[in-house]
């Protein structure tokens, strides 16, 4: 996190699993997992997001 600019990049890496996180979001979160099922094992996950707090149209995943 860059304060000066309010430039930020999260490296995430774990499993995916949506419901962990239900309360980050509205409604449509958990509604939209709800058709999804993990058989075993929440799959693995690799992200990077990057972008500028107060600047949506700059944020790249």
């Amino acid at each position: 996190m860059d304060f000066k600019s309010l430039d930020f990049r999260f490296l995430l890496r774990g499993r995916l699993a949506p419901a962990d996180i239900n309360g980050w979001f509205r409604d449509w979160w958990p509604n939209f997992w709800q058709s999804f099922q993990f058989p075993s094992a929440p799959p693995n996950a690799r992200v990077e997001v990057s972008g500028r707090w107060q600047a949506p149209l700059l944020t790249q995943v």
